[in-house]
């Protein structure tokens, strides 16, 4: 289910720049309106990420197109390198049409700053997200139904050169635990 490649935003070479890799799955989608003429929809999400001051596009990616569903189940992941202070994600959801526009069916946009980071033993819940118009003037438009996502910081490995400093000053690399982010690991003597 994983999809390896990180998408998003990419500092500039040589950059000491620090970011963030966000992981993100849309799971699902409940009770969206009926574009098509037979009472469903081909519902897919484009999820944008923007910077939060210009809402500039940085990097987008789609999910597949669910056919004839009011209700679509994706359980797509995707992997953001972010950073949260400067940049949120835009969540759009359409239904797929072949010889007109696509529909727009809701969006919802996703703040970055304060989202929870994955831990061992951490249980993160999917979060629901109201379907929301693109403005207060489109409220006419039929916008309706929720998103389901799962959102949360990842642990990023080690860089390869750490592991091999340690083996050169003999430490068991495998034997030592990996410390809890602000925890510091002493030798017992």
């Amino acid at each position: 289910m994983s999809d390896a490649r990180i998408v998003g935003y990419l500092p500039p070479a040589g950059s000491s720049e620090r970011t963030k890799i966000l992981r993100l799955k849309v799971i699902s989608a409940d009770n969206l309106a009926k574009k098509d003429i037979f009472g469903a929809s081909d519902p897919y999400v484009r999820i944008d990420l923007v910077t939060c001051r210009g809402d500039e596009v940085i990097d987008s990616v789609l999910t597949k197109t669910k056919k004839r569903t009011l209700n679509p189940r994706w359980d797509e992941e995707f992997l953001f390198r972010l950073k949260p202070s400067e940049h949120k994600l835009v969540l759009e959801v359409f239904d797929e049409n072949r010889l007109t526009r696509d529909d727009f069916l809701g969006r919802v946009e996703l703040p970055l700053v304060s989202l929870p980071r994955e831990a061992e033993g951490r249980s993160i819940p999917n979060k629901y997200y109201i379907l929301q118009p693109r403005s207060a003037r489109s409220k006419f438009l039929k916008v309706r139904g929720h998103l389901q996502l799962y959102h949360a910081y990842i642990h990023e490995s080690s860089p390869p050169s750490d592991n091999l400093d340690r083996q050169e000053e003999g430490v068991d690399t495998e034997a030592v635990p990996e410390a809890e982010p602000g925890w510091e690991m002493l030798d017992g003597a």
